[in-house]
């Protein structure tokens, strides 16, 4: 398929998708056999391509933990600055 096919159709299911909008709230609402059939191909991509699915996510795991564990470090490290000084009394007459 040409990116110039995809490019059309996309633009096809936009326009129906406008077309078929809630006219209430104007809202534009997929269908539920539209998530239906998006979930089942994502599944198939997904089970087609196990271990370069498998692969990326490791990769990207790796890639991501030093600043996930950054950032927890720093929250918990709030998280314990806050409740110490909460608990310090207030030295205002109690």
């Amino acid at each position: 398929m040409t990116p110039d096919i995809v490019i059309i159709l996309v633009a096809v299911v936009l326009v129906w998708l406008y077309r078929n909008r809630d006219k209430a709230t104007g809202e534009m609402k997929f269908p539920k056999w539209l998530w239906n059939v998006v979930g089942i191909f994502i599944l198939y991509i997904i089970i087609r391509n196990f271990w370069e699915v498998f692969d990326f996510t490791t990769n990207e795991a790796d890639a991501w933990w030093p600043i996930v564990k950054k950032n927890a470090h720093n929250m918990m490290e709030g998280l314990r600055n806050f409740v110490i000084k909460i608990s310090e009394p207030s030295g205002k007459g109690g």
